[in-house]
């Protein structure tokens, strides 16, 4: 399961948020958000970012 900084990137993600948008929204790094993004899906087992908001949509976060 994502934790906690990562659950919040993956809200962001299912709010169909690109990885620049959640950058400026949370005041991180470009590289740091990207990172976070690939640990989601390797937790999920997701391929691909309409999969981590199909996670969030189900789980409420």
């Amino acid at each position: 399961m994502p934790d906690h900084s990562e659950r919040e990137i993956a809200v962001l993600v299912g709010e169909v948020l690109f990885n620049r948008e959640i950058v400026m929204e949370l005041v991180l790094s470009a590289c740091t958000v990207e990172t976070l993004v690939q640990h989601i899906m390797t937790k999920l087992g997701a391929g691909n970012r309409t999969q981590i908001s199909t996670w969030v949509t189900t789980t409420n976060g």
